[in-house]
């Protein structure tokens, strides 16, 4: 049974300003704090202590101080001057890599993570760290973990700056060479739905020894995502804990952990099986895109059709203008035209009105002239 025990110690922060927020510690009982320092009618500025313990003191052995990523940034604006208060929006993630002597950093008001190794000779924070943001917004970092040696999990909500919730997501990053960040997977996914009743507001996550990840809502309730064995998957889809299904033909997963399963790169397959670890190389004339299920079914098989997804679409006139595409149109009549179209037709009725008024003229010029025949006819008769 593991027990708890509470240790008290000495310390002086280096800045008496300084507003802790998140800690962790070592297998080697050094610990990073990570906090804030300033001063309200200036600004707060996220900064973490290293430390070290020898009995009951504690020892500031390297400071790290948030940097902005440009002078001109929307990070840089940023006063946080309410800092000295408990808000939500100021919570903080710390999260230490015993294997790789790294610590992970979540700094949700930034929203930013900020990856630092560390020289465990001297105690010191190796410069430069590496970040990753996301946008122009708040909740990347609200809780950080390691899956393992190679692989971060990321709680990332995304708040407005007025800190309005509209989404939340648990992201798996590979730290490479350079401690580059390389997305893996987010959850919830296609294979990976949240269970019924559970979420969507997540709040916090924790990440055990073992790779099991537990995630909390808003609600209270909890969630606990246990690591697949190899050629299964992590359904989040069941109640409270999560179970294990074998992945699709055309997928497969090599590793014990919550990922979901792969896609079958092109050229290879799973030959219809489920549930597999790797994928086999298809035959040479075998059709085999991204995910195929099977690798033994030729290019030049009868079970293939070509399908055209093409739609034709009638052409654009060649003005865009409504005046102008009204003059090209109201006038035109086609001897394919329907008879109902005629009759709605704004040519057929000017037709219509024009020959009435050329009936009418008619009339009238004809009626002057008898007017006119009659009246010469009486001044005749008088001469």
């Amino acid at each position: 049974m593991n027990n708890v025990s509470i240790q008290l110690g000495n310390l002086t922060w280096p800045d008496r300003s300084f507003l802790p927020r998140a800690v962790d510690i070592s297998q080697d009982l050094f610990v990073v704090v990570l906090g804030f320092v300033g001063d309200p009618s200036s600004n707060y500025t996220p900064c973490a202590y290293l430390l070290s313990r020898s009995g009951s003191n504690f020892t500031v052995h390297d400071t790290w101080m948030y940097m902005p990523p440009t002078a001109t940034s929307w990070q840089a604006s940023l006063t946080n001057w309410d800092a000295d208060i408990y808000l939500a929006k100021h919570d903080m993630s710390v999260s230490i890599n015993d294997a790789k002597s790294q610590v992970l950093l979540g700094i949700q008001i930034t929203n930013t993570i900020i990856l630092l190794d560390i020289n465990r000779t001297t105690l010191k924070f190796i410069l430069p760290s590496q970040s990753l943001s996301n946008g122009k917004a708040i909740g990347m970092g609200k809780a950080v973990g390691w899956l393992n040696n190679n692989v971060t999990v990321i709680l990332v909500n995304t708040y407005s700056l007025s800190y309005i919730w509209s989404a939340s997501q648990v992201f798996t990053y590979y730290v490479g060479v350079n401690n580059s960040f390389a997305t893996k997977s987010i959850i919830p996914n296609a294979q990976q739905t949240l269970a019924p009743g559970f979420g969507p507001i997540l709040i916090s996550l924790v990440v055990t020894k073992s790779g099991i990840v537990i995630m909390l809502d808003s609600k209270g309730d909890i969630y606990i995502l246990l690591p697949s064995p190899p050629g299964t998957f992590a359904d989040s889809s069941t109640k409270l804990v999560s179970s294990f299904l074998p992945c699709i033909g055309g997928s497969y997963n090599s590793q014990y952990d919550i990922q979901p399963c792969s896609l079958c790169p092109q050229g290879s397959s799973t030959n219809g099986s489920t549930g597999q670890i790797s994928c086999v190389s298809c035959e040479s004339d075998a059709f085999c895109p991204l995910g195929s299920a099977f690798g033994n079914i030729s290019s030049s098989s009868l079970l293939l059709t070509s399908v055209n997804q093409a739609r034709a679409y009638p052409l654009s006139p060649k003005s865009v203008r409504f005046d102008n595409i009204l003059m090209e149109n109201m006038f035109v009549i086609s001897a394919s035209s329907s008879h109902r179209c005629v009759a709605l037709s704004p040519f057929f009725w000017s037709l219509i009105i024009m020959a009435l008024g050329w009936m009418e003229s008619r009339i009238i010029i004809c009626g002057l002239l008898a007017s006119t025949s009659i009246f010469y006819s009486r001044i005749f008769k008088e001469l």
